[in-house]
């Protein structure tokens, strides 16, 4: 595992109606991004995520749908700012559901997105679901 993705530590902590996400680890966090690719099919996706006890209609989704998280992503081959925004050259989170998807060895997947939109896997090397 690189360094920058070696987490020692999590939490989130709420004070008021504000919730802070904090990670640790042994590089320095966001420091590995993924290269681009030049077109979205087959691009990587790098995320820190933190899995919360919220339920994903909590977050506009059907009841029960998952395990709903915080991801702070980085991903150079789409930009999915609010208003036609740029953010493929920035790390900027998404709140996500996690279903679970056999496919992947028991592993989870975000069922925030479309088949079509799953990129390769690290894990695995190829597309899949997790």
């Amino acid at each position: 595992m690189k360094a920058p993705f070696d987490i020692i530590e999590t939490t989130i902590v709420t004070k008021g109606d504000v919730a802070i996400f904090t990670t640790r680890v042994r590089g320095e966090a966001g420091s590995d991004k993924p290269a681009a690719t030049g077109k979205f099919a087959g691009s990587d996706v790098y995320a820190y995520v933190w899995p919360t006890s919220l339920n994903s209609s909590d977050i506009g989704f059907e009841k029960d749908q998952g395990i709903v998280a915080l991801a702070v992503t980085f991903h150079p081959d789409l930009d999915d700012a609010a208003d036609g925004g740029r953010n493929r050259d920035v790390w900027h989170p998404h709140w996500v559901v996690l279903a679970e998807d056999k496919a992947c060895g028991g592993g989870r997947r975000s069922s925030t997105f479309r088949k079509a939109q799953r990129s390769k896997c690290r894990r695995h090397g190829r597309r899949c679901r997790c």
